[in-house]
């Protein structure tokens, strides 16, 4: 049997534009695959909690050191943002998940 971890980021940034006063903002979800293969995806909207849903190559989440990166673009920002998950005993350190 398989687990979901399902986490929402929303990115904030600040507009001084005329037209675009005030803050501007994107959400996404973080999908982390418990069941082996171990897989992460971004999904930028809800379709991945519809009965059949596949996700595409491009929304897996890239290895890197330390965890996986994904990139976050909206109007006027872009960022890299970089995750991690550990299994965290009750006693010693967290070990890296997957």
């Amino acid at each position: 049997m398989g687990f979901t971890i399902l986490c929402r980021y929303q990115s904030k940034i600040q507009c001084n534009l005329p037209l675009l006063d005030g803050l501007l903002s994107m959400q996404a979800s973080v999908r982390a695959l418990l069941q082996k293969p171990f897989t992460r995806y971004l999904h930028s909207d809800e379709r991945f909690a519809m009965p059949g849903f596949q996700p595409a190559p491009n929304d897996e989440l890239r290895r890197v050191d330390g965890g996986w990166e994904f990139d976050t673009v909206g109007t006027g920002f872009q960022s890299a943002l970089r995750i991690e998950f550990d299994n965290v005993p009750e006693e010693g350190q967290p070990v890296p998940f997957g």
